[in-house]
């Protein structure tokens, strides 16, 4: 899943296993309970996403 445009998308309860995101972008994306814990390549600011309960691995926090 590269070069996905999540701009003001739901996708609470997700699970991202395994998943290559370089270059997807999240801006004002629900992302609570989310699991990105074995996900990589992705860059989400905590600011302008919503982020509670969301699942991240401490090797891509």
């Amino acid at each position: 899943m590269q070069n996905i445009d999540f701009t003001d998308v739901e996708i609470k309860g997700a699970s991202f296993s395994n998943y290559d995101l370089t270059d997807s972008l999240f801006d004002n994306t629900n992302l609570e309970k989310t699991d990105f814990y074995t996900a990589y390549n992705f860059s989400i600011n905590p600011s302008q996403n919503q982020i509670k309960g969301t699942v991240f691995s401490k090797e891509n926090c």
